[in-house]
């Protein structure tokens, strides 16, 4: 009877054997060392060594060296969580050298008396390396692709809106004079129709490229949503009375009055959905409007009672270049409605539409957070306040080294009642402003020698903080983060070619002396943590902005170096994007810089090399901080026991 058991147990070890011999992973049992207690003839197979290596070898070293600290971790994790698994992918050394890459699992069985070791699985992966390998490879060739398509398109638009700036701006001119023939102010006004016409589709071009590229960047500004749509029915309106239509808003009165978000994108949306509107309604009306949902979401409808959209076209409106009807080929690019689509969800809302044989509604849902600071809700004076300190006139001093473009904004200025004094380099313009005063400057970016952004680092230098002249940047350059670098050069705004004479003139009357007497001074991002204390007024409270600062940092890291690491460099970006934005907020110049720096970078390797320099500006904006907070922790503590006799220091 003994025996006959002992034959079974031999049996049943055999077919065990058996079984793990010839499944397709590999099994082997090591000690805490990685000396080889038992190997499969799998594992001794797979690698190519004779049976009597694996004889007290050290199946950790075979480790790739580059691999050995994640064995070396997951071994620590084994040994003192002995419940654990590990696992991951190490590449194993064969005998002439080359290595095998590896998926392998762990699990601790040092205290089962019948194994008595870590128990290792493991299968080979090259096939599943190659092709990671393979489309990473094609990643980074895409991002190559499009990123040479991003900046070739940045290139074209930067040469394209030069002369297109002075065809618009001229045309606008002579178009305003009384002394053109009627035949000749017909010809006039159909080149400032089509010049605009070339400019809209420059401009959706241009934005489909950022978006394909994920390069276009919103701002977050406080905007009045009411004032928005009641501006683009001002400038749609007259061309669907042109056309006989009637044209409606509506605003309801449960909209906020101020929101935060990116007014500039969200009017693109809404011109967008009305110009087609109009374009495609022959009679009836066009109604443009805003609401509130109960969820708190906007809810921006516009609706027509044109012909409808037809069903076959459906699948593909939001498609680049669909065209949803035949004879659209000659009313657009067919990247409008794209656009629009992206746009909003972008800014983290749903663009819907319903239609039928009687007409068309587009519903563009968006939850903009909304403003409660006074100095953002101040940004809904009414206009007319701001009319009324228009009419004073500055002396404007304009550099561009474009003899086209110096006559162009002379006239335009000289047409808006500015006195306008013409300089052709940035020496100039230095030389210029430390002898005479100037209430502002118009400031080209791109002029040999030295370009805008040199001169204006240099007139910050040499001029005293009291009588500080605003800066404007005025560029053909409008790709993402341009504006960022200008205002990081310490130029005030910003304002993209072709510029029109209203734009032109509503940028100069922002920043015009008068409009600061009267207390509507523009309100740029707060910069710095004086500004911000000054606005929240609270010590405590910006201890805490900080604190959340702080707090995010470690993350922050992590993403950089591993995304680096791992190579997915847009998740690098993605976190240098958030770093820029919010290390300018608290005063953080360098870490922002460095963080615009690298989030437009394109060439990974190029990223590799910088990211030392960011991760040295972000640990030395942390040190910053972490003084600063402790500084206000003392402040907070005076304000609480009583005021004092010391002047209160700002950080």
């Amino acid at each position: 009877m003994v025996e006959a058991t002992r034959r079974d147990a031999g049996a049943e070890e055999r077919r065990y054997r058996k079984l793990i011999e010839n499944i397709r992973d590999t099994v082997t049992v090591v000690d805490a060392s990685g000396t080889t207690i038992w190997t499969s003839a799998s594992q001794r197979g797979d690698l190519g060594y004779r049976d009597e290596f694996w004889s007290g070898a050290n199946l950790f070293d075979l480790v790739h060296p580059d691999d050995r600290a994640e064995i070396d971790d997951g071994l620590l994790r084994l040994l003192s969580e002995p419940t654990t698994i590990a696992n991951g992918e190490v590449r194993l050394r064969e005998p002439d050298g080359s290595y095998r890459h590896v998926g392998y699992h762990a699990i601790n069985r040092l205290s089962d008396v019948d194994i008595g070791g870590i128990v290792i699985t493991a299968h080979p992966i090259e096939h599943e390396v190659r092709l990671r390998s393979e489309r990473e490879e094609r990643r980074i060739e895409l991002e190559r692709t499009l990123a040479g398509r991003a900046r070739f398109i940045a290139d074209l638009s930067h040469e394209m809106r030069s002369p297109l700036h002075a065809i618009v701006g001229l045309a606008e001119l002579i178009e305003g004079s009384d002394e053109l023939p009627p035949k000749l102010e017909r010809h006039v006004r159909s080149i400032s129709r089509e010049s605009h016409a070339l400019r809209v589709m420059l401009d959706e071009f241009l934005d489909f490229s950022k978006l394909s590229a994920n390069r276009l960047e919103l701002l977050t500004e406080p905007f009045s949503p009411g004032a928005v749509v009641d501006a683009v029915a001002e400038s749609q309106s007259p061309v669907a009375r042109s056309k006989g239509l009637d044209f409606h808003v509506e605003i309801a009165t449960s909209v906020p009055l101020v929101v935060l978000g990116d007014e500039h994108r969200l009017r693109q949306v809404l011109v967008n959905l009305v110009s087609n509107a109009i374009k495609y309604t022959d009679a009836g009306h066009v109604k443009v409007g805003v609401s509130q949902r109960e969820s708190g979401e906007l809810e921006f409808r516009v609706t027509d009672t044109g012909p409808g959209i037809p069903e076959e076209s459906w699948p593909g409106l939001f498609e680049p270049y669909h065209q949803a009807r035949q004879q659209d080929t000659t009313k657009g690019t067919g990247l409008g409605l794209v656009i629009t689509k992206r746009l909003v969800e972008l800014m983290g809302g749903a663009l819907n539409f319903e239609t039928s044989g009687q007409g068309t509604s587009f519903r563009a849902a968006i939850a903009f957070p909304e403003a409660r600071r006074k100095s953002d809700v101040a940004v809904a004076q009414p206009l007319q306040q701001r009319d009324e300190v228009e009419g004073s006139a500055l002396d404007v001093l304009i550099v561009d080294d474009s003899e086209v473009n110096l006559m162009l904004a002379h006239s335009q200025l000289e047409k808006l009642g500015h006195t306008p004094t013409m300089v052709t380099s940035g020496a100039s313009a230095i030389e210029l402003l430390a002898s005479r005063q100037f209430d502002l400057v118009l400031m080209d970016w791109h002029m040999p020698h030295m370009d805008g952004l040199e001169t204006t680092r240099r007139i910050r230098a040499n001029e005293p903080d009291s009588n500080r002249i605003p800066i404007i940047a005025t560029t053909a350059s409008v790709m993402a983060g341009d504006r960022e670098t200008c205002l990081a050069a310490g130029m005030d705004d910003y304002l993209p070619k072709p510029i029109s004479l209203s734009d032109l003139g509503a940028m100069v009357a922002r920043w015009s002396p008068d409009a600061t007497a009267a207390g509507l001074e523009p309100e740029p991002a707060i910069n710095g943590l004086e500004g911000l204390i000054n606005e929240l007024g609270d010590p405590e409270i910006v201890s805490s902005v900080i604190g959340a600062f702080l707090a995010e940092i470690p993350g922050w890291r992590e993403s950089l170096t591993s995304g680096i690491e791992s190579g997915d460099f847009d998740r690098a970006r993605r976190a240098a994007h958030t770093l820029k934005s919010t290390a300018q907020l608290l005063g953080a110049t360098e870490l922002s810089t460095q963080g615009a720096q690298f989030e437009a970078t394109d060439e990974p390797a190029q990223l590799v090399e910088q990211l030392p320099t960011l991760v040295a500006a972000l640990d030395a904006a942390k040190a910053r901080l972490q003084t600063v907070q402790s500084e206000l922790a003392v402040e907070a503590g005076r304000e609480a026991t009583g005021p004092d006799t010391e002047e209160r220091k700002t950080p």
